[in-house]
């Protein structure tokens, strides 16, 4: 029987998903601040919807495309280190992005910040892959999950504060300065974690002997690859639109200020953090199919969007109980093709290269709503907006009825 190194000590396993939780944190910490104080800068700035969202346009082109090049390096290089690097970089993008006077300048900072956050969590896949067994894997990867939702509600419930207090460039400050400590502690505690892990018996099968090992990719694995990238493409425009795009939305169709907008985006991770226990539970105890949850999610998604559609902007607890359920379950989608997913291709020796894919067809998605929601509410307002959201709701439950059959087959 092969053998591994894995964590088996449960204070260990415990250490090592925190830590892993708190770099998914600042991650997003570093990420999402840009579209949380989004109304503000507009406001302030007097830049329309159309300039002030090119800065996060460029950052999600970046993002995706450094997915792929980040899922290289972590399987050539030390995660640990690619990770590390990313924190510092994204640190020194976010102390820049306050000096640029015009929204040319933030593209280009805010871009390479989509890159900084590309060496994160392919990186933080491989290093939890590898040192945890399958089934604290499966348990324990949406408690890093959490990070990210955990992170998103620090910085819609603190930057109106921020806000209030002095302006949004401080906003931007302070996470930097918080991207620096984590980065301190990343690297301090990390692989002294990880040198406790014991030998034991590998439980992904087969599994290539070594975790670089080259095992060609088979027909049914690209096409199942490519049914699973095209419906991310569609859950990251849902997600990354109504997460980036709900403050303003708020407040153009309801009047609502720029704290009172920024506050509402609270509502999105909360959701989003009951909807992953729901995800996994509903994965391993009844479903037991990756294409079938996403299935019944974007099922319940496209019955949201529908609903939106009506609601529009003439009910206001509607649409943001709707907008909840929406983003919620886009996030479930994306937890179950981004990292659990991720498994059923441990046999090619991947991992990261894998998790990169995936991740960076979200960013497609997300790229695409960013410029593109700005774009159709100018030209045809909020109303055409929603009716673009439920359209990608449908193509996207469509897809993922078609993975179905895929999923079950041996790949």
């Amino acid at each position: 029987m092969a053998t591994n190194r894995k964590l088996t000590n449960k204070k260990y396993i415990f250490a090592l998903v925190f830590l892993c939780s708190i770099v998914y944190f600042v991650s997003y910490l570093t990420r999402i601040n840009y579209s949380a104080v989004l109304v503000e800068i507009m406001k302030s700035e007097g830049y329309t919807k159309t300039a002030a969202s090119v800065p996060l346009t460029g950052l999600f082109i970046v993002y995706g495309v450094g997915q792929l090049i980040s899922g290289v390096l972590g399987d050539k290089f030390s995660p640990e280190k690619i990770i590390l690097f990313g924190l510092l970089l994204t640190s020194a993008m976010n102390i820049a992005l306050p000096f640029a006077h015009s929204t040319s300048l933030m593209t280009v900072i805010w871009s390479i910040n989509g890159f900084a956050q590309a060496l994160m969590w392919p990186p933080l896949v491989k290093i939890l892959a590898k040192h945890l067994r399958l089934e604290d894997y499966s348990k324990n990867i949406v408690y890093v999950i959490m990070g990210a939702n955990l992170g998103t509600i620090f910085v819609y419930a603190v930057s109106p504060v921020v806000i209030a207090v002095s302006n949004w460039k401080f906003v931007f400050f302070g996470a930097a300065a918080i991207a620096l400590i984590s980065a301190a502690i990343w690297i301090l505690t990390v692989f002294r974690i990880e040198g406790c892990a014991v030998e034991t018996e590998a439980d992904f099968v087969p599994v290539a002997k070594k975790a670089d090992s080259k095992i060609p990719f088979t027909k049914s694995a690209i096409i199942l690859l490519s049914l699973i990238m095209f419906a991310n493409i569609f859950q990251g425009l849902l997600r990354d639109g109504i997460t980036t795009w709900m403050p303003t939305y708020m407040s153009d169709a309801f009047g609502f200020g720029s704290g009172s907008a920024i506050l509402t985006g609270i509502a999105l991770p909360i959701a989003a953090i009951t909807m992953s226990f729901f995800t996994a539970n509903i994965y391993r105890k009844i479903l037991k199919n990756e294409a079938k949850c996403t299935t019944l999610f974007f099922s319940i998604c496209t019955v949201a969007c529908f609903v939106l559609v009506f609601a529009g902007t003439s009910n206001p607890v509607l649409s943001t109980a709707m907008l909840m359920v929406a983003s919620a379950t886009t996030q479930a989608v994306n937890f179950m093709y981004t990292s659990i997913a991720v498994a059923k291709f441990e046999r090619f020796g991947k991992t990261s290269f894998i998790t990169g894919a995936m991740n960076s067809s979200v960013y497609i998605g997300s790229a695409i709503s960013t410029y593109g929601i700005a774009a159709i509410t100018t030209h045809f307002g909020w109303s055409g907006t929603m009716v673009t959201w439920f359209a990608c709701a449908l193509i996207g439950l469509i897809v993922c009825i078609f993975s179905i059959k895929p999923f079950k087959a041996k790949i």
